[in-house]
């Protein structure tokens, strides 16, 4: 599919051709840039990629051949169609150029309509070819994501399954059933692996809708602080089975803001529950919240085990490098990253993070006390599908 003008690169030491080619694809909607040798043409093809090269054989200094030959050595350079121009008509010639990368072969004198239908035929098949490529590509991603997801059907979400099955039946043994203090440890166990279960299938659905486009703001006006209580509620029992310090920095006890309370809440558990996960017991885990006029900085740092410099780059993708193992074993799905990365940009803000291999890592979050204003709240809505309420 054409977007703007095609631009054709036109390469030949003969000024009178360069002129009369350029005034036949002029006429005919194209974009023209200019060569009179190869050198100067490499030098413009660093500047700027042309959609299709039309390129002199019989040039002084540097031939035809050559720089098709350095174009084809060149990765970002190799897709470009190259059709070459010469008043050669011998069989040799036109073979030397399709072995050195050329599509096609067009003799002098030009004739404007077999220039055209030529190099139209070309940017077609070029694009196809683009297409193609890139439907193979989101193809190739859709399988993966296939085989992510049933990994996670047959592991992830098979495990606690099990775990829960396991538990039912033996508070049904009357030696159990019997022993209160047995029966509320039994019962705790099952609600940690329910949690765990619960978290895996939102984190699926959620990754879902989102790249669907289906997810929408529903808008009120809250308490970050209160928001930032209840997850830390949450995860204080996480916390303690790992003898972790949960640590709360707020810069006033009352924060107000326009926001979805579900997915801020979401964020911060993800958060929360990531950095406990990766760091070691008897650490601390830290949210810090400040109020920054317009904005709001929220903050989640540890002093865990770190992430690698080169699984930084990776670590909002979905079913990444990133993933590791807990300090303990811990498993995840994969997803926590992308959706909170996902979540924050629904709301118009910003996420940052540093880490340092065996210092720990700090996870810094800017959201706007309410979504720009560079619209009207009609157009905004329509936009984000947001609802406000007040």
């Amino acid at each position: 599919m054409r977007v703007g003008k095609p631009l054709i690169l036109v390469v030949d030491d003969v000024e009178e051709n360069l002129n009369t080619i350029s005034e036949i694809l002029r006429r005919n909607d194209f974009d023209v840039m200019v060569a009179a040798s190869g050198n100067v043409a490499l030098k413009l093809l660093e500047r700027r990629k042309p959609d299709l090269i039309l390129l002199d054989i019989m040039m002084p200094e540097m031939d035809g051949y050559t720089v098709a030959s350095i174009i084809q050595r060149r990765q970002e350079w190799q897709d470009i169609p190259i059709i070459f121009l010469s008043a050669l008509t011998d069989v040799d010639a036109k073979v030397k150029g399709f072995e050195v990368g050329g599509v096609d072969y067009i003799t002098k004198p030009f004739m404007e309509k077999e220039v055209i239908v030529r190099i139209n035929t070309h940017l077609e098949l070029s694009w196809l070819r683009k297409s193609l490529e890139h439907t193979i590509n989101q193809l190739r991603e859709a399988n993966q994501a296939k085989n992510e997801f049933l990994r996670i059907i047959s592991h992830d979400l098979r495990s606690p399954l099990a775990s829960m099955a396991n538990l039912g039946e033996l508070l049904q043994q009357d030696s159990v059933a019997s022993d209160p203090q047995t029966v509320k440890e039994s019962g705790k166990m099952l609600a940690e692996v329910a949690h765990q279960l619960l978290t895996m299938v939102n984190d699926l659905l959620n990754i879902t809708k989102m790249e669907s486009g289906q997810f929408t703001l529903d808008l009120a006006h809250v308490n970050i602080v209160d928001i930032a209580l209840r997850s830390i509620g949450l995860m204080q029992m996480s916390a303690s089975a790992k003898n972790i310090k949960l640590v709360t920095e707020f810069s006033a006890q009352r924060i107000p803001a326009l926001l979805d309370s579900a997915k801020i809440g979401q964020v911060i558990n993800n958060l929360l529950s990531n950095a406990i996960k990766f760091t070691e017991p008897g650490g601390t885990v830290t949210l810090r919240i400040e109020d920054r006029g317009d904005w709001i900085l929220l903050e989640v740092s540890d002093t865990g085990i770190g992430i690698p410099e080169e699984l930084l780059p990776h670590l909002f993708e979905k079913f990444g490098p990133h993933q590791r193992l807990g300090t303990q074993g811990e498993q995840g799905t994969g997803l926590g990253m992308p959706i909170v990365k996902g979540f924050v940009e629904l709301h118009g803000g910003r996420i940052q993070v540093k880490s340092q291999e065996g210092r720990g890592t700090t996870f810094t979050i800017m959201l706007p006390k309410r979504l720009p204003m560079t619209e009207t709240e009609t157009e905004q809505e329509r936009h984000y599908g947001t609802h406000p309420r007040s």
